[in-house]
């Protein structure tokens, strides 16, 4: 195997991996407000569930837009988590 060629090419922004704050940065952006939802409409919607149950739901919600809307907003703000 050959070692790859450092032949001075800039690396493009796209093939950058993205800055660690600036990740951080945008999981809040994306979580703080679906928690703060969370805590203040829906937890007294749902207090009569079981504590237990309710950990369940809450988890759930929160999957589920670790699994779909971070990957989007990822691919959205691409460009500035590269620079």
């Amino acid at each position: 195997m050959s070692a790859p060629e450092t032949s001075g090419a800039h690396i493009s922004a796209a093939g950058r991996p993205p800055r660690k704050r600036k990740q951080i940065a945008l999981a809040f952006v994306v979580v703080y407000p679906l928690v703060t939802v969370l805590n203040t409409v829906i937890a007294p919607q749902i207090a009569f569930i079981p504590q237990p149950l309710r950990g369940i739901l809450i988890v759930l919600c929160m999957a589920t837009v670790l699994t779909y809307v971070l990957p989007w907003a990822s691919k959205r703000a691409a460009t500035w988590l590269t620079t």
